[in-house]
């Protein structure tokens, strides 16, 4: 799981404010950090899926997308109805830019926090449980997901981050039914929620590198 650190960040000429008015109530300051001022809850559609484009700020998104793109990443074979395979991707210590790898845990504890279930809860009206759990994930030339749900696992929403700055070709997430799913394309910068009790796939890649930062959320027992 990965978590972010809470101390102060590297100061840098031009860097951009965020408003500090993303979600109402308190105890918000990493997700503010973190996600756009066009996002005000007034502005996103209710239901599912929920697509937001922009998601984070562009400076934030950057970073945290050079620090994915960089990191090592363990190969994990693992084969399901249609078969997938997927290299998961884990942060070293110390990343080349210091300043790109604060902004990605910054984010990654903007996006597993107790704001994000709260903000997924009332966007979507279905209550995501108690926790998530962030992993980064990398598919290159070939792999894809199967068609799968997470009933076993206990998880109503899924969260993808979309972290390839270069589009890759292929990849994109498909969402039930399966007969005629929801093709949603993994641009750069787009968050997406989902029911992750329904059908669910990635279509394999043809080229290039699908990055992305994934929630899977739980209930504590």
């Amino acid at each position: 799981m990965l978590s972010g650190a809470h101390d102060a960040a590297p100061r840098e000429r031009g860097e951009s404010t965020v408003s500090r008015n993303v979600l109402p109530d308190g105890g918000l300051a990493d997700l503010e950090r973190v996600l756009g001022p066009a996002h005000l809850d007034h502005l996103l559609p209710a239901g599912l899926p929920l697509v937001v484009d922009d998601a984070l700020e562009p400076l934030v998104a950057q970073r945290a997308a050079r620090t994915l793109a960089q990191a090592d990443r363990t190969r994990h074979e693992a084969v399901g109805p249609d078969g997938f395979a997927l290299g998961c991707i884990e942060l070293e210590e110390r990343a080349p830019f210091e300043l790109d790898r604060w902004w990605f845990q910054q984010v990654a504890s903007a996006l597993g926090s107790d704001a994000m279930l709260r903000w997924m809860a009332r966007r979507t009206g279905i209550d995501p449980g108690d926790a998530i759990e962030l992993a980064g994930h990398a598919l290159g030339p070939g792999d894809q997901v199967g068609w799968h749900d997470d009933l076993r696992r206990g998880q109503r929403l899924g969260l993808v981050w979309f972290a390839s700055t270069d589009r890759p070709r292929g990849g994109e997430l498909l969402l039930a039914p399966r007969v005629a799913p929801r093709v949603i394309e993994p641009i750069f910068n787009r968050l997406v929620i989902f029911d992750a009790r329904q059908p669910h796939a990635v279509r394999p890649v043809a080229g290039g590198v699908r990055l992305s930062l994934v929630g899977r959320t739980s209930t504590n027992p």
